[in-house]
């Protein structure tokens, strides 16, 4: 079944894990999720919260206790043989031999999964490793790792792509250009699922969202699903500490910080001008923000459970 929007498709996904003493720990809770076809999605949740057993699930590598998936319409893990040769995925450290350089290494693997000598400087050039290529792999700052582990992934071509916390150690600089390689992942036509629970480095990356805690979802969809018509307000007014009890009063989210008020709700800036002017208070300065992603994801993993909203890409 090839022919299906979703690149992952998971229902009721559920793992324990049984236990020497005690009750079995509960990984993964239930869970849905659907994976768009073309696309960077963000799987995102704090640390402990199953997203890497989800993805060592999804590769076979732990069996589930109950739940289906599909990648690419194929059952898995029944049929995971039939469709991981369209699969890639970096879920640890990368293994490669440190004496030889990093275009040894991938002809080595390239020859051994078949696949001709033309790609290995392809993948090469793609993560921009090409003036480094006949550098020993021991001398490779952990960023290059990274990228090295990219390319021999990249070696046959996958149409689904997953990382599992791929920032994990990397410096700025690294972390910048694992963003970039994971969005020219996503333009070049395919589905690059990424885990992380360092939400504001995705940001700028991802087209939807997965976000789950205690192996439950939370929230799932497009960007501007998830975010909804969320704003934040900067309100500059004369009575802080007043102006943040008649917006709390009407429902608003507010912060006090030294300066101004920091407002969040689900509603047109104008109304809080409207509500504070029917107390006589006056705003002498309103900027208006979109909501990010990051706080988003705070307020989501902040609620107590199960009280928390559902959201379905449509």
């Amino acid at each position: 079944m090839d022919d299906t929007p979703w690149a992952i498709e998971i229902d009721g996904l559920t793992k324990r894990f049984e236990r020497l003493a005690g009750p079995p720990r509960l990984a993964v809770d239930n869970l849905t999720m659907r994976v768009p076809r073309v696309g960077v999605h963000g799987f995102l949740g704090p640390n402990g919260s199953g997203k890497s057993t989800t993805i060592r699930l999804l590769l076979g590598l732990v069996r589930p206790s109950a739940g289906t998936m599909r990648i690419l319409g194929t059952p898995v893990p029944a049929q995971l043989p039939q469709v991981i040769g369209r699969v890639g995925a970096i879920v640890e450290r990368p293994r490669f031999f440190g004496e030889f350089s990093a275009r040894k290494n991938l002809r080595l693997l390239a020859t051994s999964i078949g696949v001709p000598g033309r790609v290995v400087e392809e993948v090469i050039d793609l993560v921009g490793l090409s003036d480094r290529a006949t550098d020993r792999y021991a001398t490779f700052s952990l960023g290059m790792q990274q990228r090295l582990a990219v390319a021999a992934t990249l070696l046959k071509d996958p149409q689904v792509v997953i990382f599992d916390e791929p920032t994990n150690g990397l410096d700025p600089a690294g972390i910048r250009e694992m963003r970039e390689m994971i969005r020219t992942l996503a333009d070049r036509g395919k589905a690059v699922l990424v885990s992380s629970h360092l939400i504001g480095e995705l940001e700028q990356v991802v087209d939807s969202v997965t976000i789950i805690r205690g192996g439950r979802r939370l929230a799932e969809g497009m960007i501007d699903e998830v975010l909804g018509r969320r704003t934040i307000l900067r309100v500059g007014v004369a009575e802080p500490a007043r102006a943040a009890g008649v917006l709390r009063a009407n429902g608003w989210a507010v912060d006090e910080r030294p300066r101004h008020l920091e407002v969040t709700g689900d509603w047109p800036a104008e109304l809080v001008t409207r509500q504070l002017a029917d107390v006589g208070l006056w705003v002498s300065e309103l900027h208006v923000a979109r909501a990010s992603l990051e706080q988003r994801f705070l307020e989501l993993t902040a609620l107590p459970e199960p009280a928390y909203p559902l959201r379905r890409i449509a």
